[in-house]
């Protein structure tokens, strides 16, 4: 199971909401702007994290050549298996475990 990851494109988005708080003193309408594009930005967010799920059926997994080790070389595989009747195209990407 992969877990959801905000992304550094939403961390700036949020950042950009903070300018508009900053001058929204005395302003109560510019607060309440900001709070409809925080929630907007938020909802778009789970939308884009329900919809980035894979189809049940569709198994990826990752696989070791051999034991890792610190400046050596490993295999890695990426498996990816379709147990859908319907062809499914996908963009992957691996990163080092943390």
């Amino acid at each position: 199971m992969f877990r959801f990851v905000f992304s550094k494109w939403f961390y700036a988005l949020i950042g950009l909401g903070l300018i508009p708080l900053s001058l929204s003193w005395g302003r109560p309408a510019l607060r309440w702007a900001v709070l409809v594009y925080d929630v907007l930005l938020a909802l778009v967010a789970l939308a884009d994290a329900k919809l980035s799920q894979l189809p049940d059926g569709v198994d990826i997994r990752r696989e070791f050549g051999g034991r890792s080790a610190i400046k050596g070389e490993t295999e890695v595989k990426v498996a990816v298996e379709n147990h859908t009747p319907h062809p499914i195209a996908l963009q992957i990407k691996d990163e080092y475990p943390p």
